[in-house]
Parts: C-alpha cells; structure tokens; sequence
C-alpha cells in the first residue's frame, strides 16, 4: 500500500501512517510551491501507484474519477471537501474522509480576537503610539472603545466554530442570537440563545459573525439588503467563506460609515496580491491573509483524525467522517 499527502503532518502522526501504509511520501504544497493540477495529480498517482492520497486544495472534479487508477482512499484536511466530487469518487469506488472541526477552536479564538479589536480599537491605539501621536488625553480620547459585556452578537451558523465562538462569548456577558435552520437545539440551549430569523439577527445585532458553511444555500446570504439592515454601530465579521457575503456591498457599507467597522479573513479572490483587498486603505477594517486555521495546532488535529481515517481503512471499517455525498 502507497500513500502520498500534498499537506504537511504532525511529525509524530506521519511516522505512525507510514507504519501503517509501509510506503508513504509526502511533499507538503506550500513547501515546495507546488500545487498539482488534477492532470499532474491523475499521472503522479498513476505512474508511483498511489492507493492513498492526503490533500487538501486539489481540485478533483468527474473527468479525474472517471480515469483514475488505483486510488482507494482520499483524506482530505478540510472540514468540508468542496473542492472533491464526491459523488463522483463514490462512483469510482474511491472512498473520501475529511476533517470537520479541525480548526474549531483556532477559528473560534480568531473571531474572540477580532471582536476586541474591533471593540476597543486595538490597532488604532497602536498605530497612535507607534506614530508618535500619542501626545496627550487626545490619543486616549481618539481610541476610546466600548465593551463587549451587555452587547447582543449574532451568530450565523452554528456548527462547531459557531458553538465555540457562543460558549466563550456567553462567558463574557454577551447576548446571543442565532440563525442556523439546521441548529442542533441543545447547542442553542447551552449556550441560552435565541434563534431568529436572518433578518431580526442583522437589525438587532451589535456584532455579528460568520460561520455557516458555504454551500447552495448560503452563497450570498449576506447580501447588500441584508447588511443594510444592520445597526450603523454594529460590526461585521466574516472568517467562513467570502462568498457567503457580498463582498462589494460590504465594502461600500465601510466606505459610506453605513456600519461601524469590520473584520475579515476571507475573501472572493485569493490571495489578494500586490494590488491588496478589496478593504484596503479603510481604517474602520481589520484584515488578516486567511489565518483562521493557520495554527500548529490544527496541525496536529488533522493528522490525527487522517491517521484513525487511514487505520480504520485499512481494518475494513467504515473512517468516522467518512464523506457519502458532495455538498458544495
């Protein structure tokens, strides 16, 4: 049995698949500034007669499971998979797992970060020191900020990032609204929320922040006439998908001060290159290269659910999040 990852593994986890496999290679992409095109995937996999494949943003759509040979499993390190067929694997008999929750807790503790930066105007009253303006009760007046304690935050999704982000939140004093049509109702109840309608959420939020899954359903849930609706005091926070947000209309809110502020990590084009976000030069915005799950941590979360994926494979049991359809 072969196996070969494009991603890179906790040292302690890659050791123990290689037990498993007898033959395992990896070449992480980012390292090697090599990312595969499914053609270049479909003849490596073919020519080194790979059996496992672990990625996480090739692009396998039909045509690649309709020719490929040998393949039996595919771990992807994603929460969800959007960039593999699945149904298509499926077909080919080629079985596909990924790694919901990897990145939870980094995420979650991202979007804490980002609300008391927006709230008490972090970068600003660095900038004012590292400026040399701090030069009187002007520079403390300019950053002056409020407090997260009695604020109402709307949270839109709440999976396993979102419950994350309401537990910690609910510690801290703050309102919790909700809008997740597929809510897991004890979530709701642990952390004494209340689910609203999307519209409700926006009119009455004084934060409010992203995590559904990008899918059919909530490509453009946030569109102009929904962040229209916010508070011109509130902000908004996006570290799920750009597209589950108008990215132009949020942009424009900014500009015209028709809210208070934002914060984001993702967006329509990646990455952002020279020319920058589509943010850049706002002050009332706080941006970030995709970095939601970029601790070592989540690492080491994913290697170890490949690792049960690859082991329970291996036995003839059906891996625990294994993937039966395609949901993009």
């Amino acid at each position: 049995m072969k196996a070969y990852s494009t991603v890179r593994l906790d040292p302690n986890y890659q050791k123990k698949i290689a037990e498993l496999v007898g033959e395992f290679k990896v070449e992480d992409w980012i390292e090697y500034d090599k990312l595969y095109s499914s053609d270049e995937l479909l003849e490596k996999i073919e020519k080194e007669d790979i059996n496992i494949l672990i990625c996480e943003v090739e692009v396998l759509r039909e045509d690649f499971f309709e020719v490929v040979k040998g393949l039996q499993l595919i771990c992807c390190v994603r929460g969800n998979p959007v960039n593999i067929d699945v149904e298509a694997a499926n077909k080919a008999n080629v079985m596909v797992t990924s790694c919901p929750g990897r990145n939870a807790t980094a995420v979650a503790e991202l979007t804490i970060g980002f609300m008391i930066s927006l709230a008490r105007n972090i970068i600003l009253a660095h900038n004012i020191v590292q400026n040399g303006e701090w030069k009187g009760l002007e520079g403390v007046v300019t950053a002056k900020g409020i407090e997260l304690e009695g604020k109402t935050v709307g949270i839109v999704g709440l999976g396993a990032i979102g419950y994350k982000v309401a537990k910690i939140l609910k510690t801290m004093g703050m309102n919790i609204l909700v809008y997740d049509p597929y809510v897991n109702p004890k979530r709701v109840e642990d952390v004494e929320a209340k689910v609203v309608e999307l519209a409700v959420l926006m009119k009455e939020s004084d934060f409010i922040t992203i995590h559904a899954v990008y899918n059919k359903e909530t490509k453009g849930l946030i569109n102009a006439d929904m962040i229209s609706l916010m508070k011109p005091t509130a902000f908004f926070l996006n570290v799920a998908r750009s597209r589950i947000t108008d990215e132009k209309a949020l942009v424009n809110a900014l500009k015209d001060r028709k809210i208070a502020g934002a914060a984001v990590d993702v967006y329509k084009i990646e990455p952002t290159g020279r020319r920058g976000s589509p943010f850049k030069g706002l002050d009332n915005v706080i941006t970030t290269p995709h970095i939601g799950g970029a601790t070592a941590e989540v690492v080491t979360h994913y290697s170890e659910m490949v690792f049960e994926a690859i082991r329970d494979f291996l036995d003839g049991k059906i891996p625990k999040n294994v993937r039966k359809m395609n949901i993009s």
